[in-house]
């Protein structure tokens, strides 16, 4: 039924898996038409009282978007696929039924915006989670710049949207992933502003005041 998803039913949880671990589960079009059906299926299936999505082998959750589909993509087509993104993750943060990211890995760029789009997440040693688009000379696509920053205030995803950096489950959100370890208290100073400003590629320096909203 699913080209990209292994799925099972246990006494009402629905277990989903993303089944690309040659491709650390990164998302592409197979994977999104099937996060699309499959979510009318958690709608749908009476049997089903909840829901769990994961990634296959121990890598990664989804470690982001497939860039090998970015290559051909003109202006328009690059919209859509950001519409059809937010369509889906609206789709599941919508659901009626609990929906629970079990993330074992990373869970990097689409990866991490779809954790948050989940209702719970679950998060094994070994996740890593991050937005590192602007590596790309992008911004997150699919909600992240909205959704991370409701769930863990402002400062902290900025950041890592402006940086690209990486953090794990042991973060304290409330603290600058970039001071993890180094007794520095939370906040920010102008000096740290000014020089994570500065030092972020020419892709990220404006998105702090240019979110684009996730509907």
């Amino acid at each position: 039924m699913y080209k990209t998803l292994l799925t099972e039913i246990e006494t009402g949880i629905f277990i989903i898996t993303i089944n690309r671990p040659d491709k650390l589960n990164a998302l592409n079009k197979d994977v999104f038409n099937d996060l699309d059906k499959v979510t009318d299926e958690i709608y749908q299936n009476r049997e089903i009282k909840s829901a769990i999505i994961t990634g296959a082998g121990s890598k990664a959750f989804v470690a982001g978007a497939d860039i090998s589909e970015f290559l051909t993509l003109n202006a328009s087509q690059a919209a859509q696929l950001s519409t059809r993104g937010h369509r889906v993750f609206d789709k599941i943060e919508d659901s009626p039924k609990p929906i629970v990211a079990a993330v074992n890995g990373f869970a990097l760029g689409g990866g991490c915006e779809l954790a948050l789009a989940c209702h719970f997440i679950y998060a094994s040693e070994n996740a890593k989670f991050g937005q590192p688009e602007v590596n790309l000379g992008l911004i997150p696509g699919y909600g992240g710049t909205q959704r991370l920053t409701q769930l863990v205030g402002r400062n902290p995803p900025h950041l890592r949207i402006r940086s690209g950096r990486e953090g794990d489950n042991g973060d304290d959100p409330r603290r600058d992933p970039s001071r993890r370890g180094s007794g520095a208290r939370p906040g920010r100073t102008r000096s740290t502003e000014s020089r994570d400003r500065s030092s972020s590629p020419p892709s990220a320096r404006g998105c702090a005041r240019h979110d684009p909203p996730t509907r």
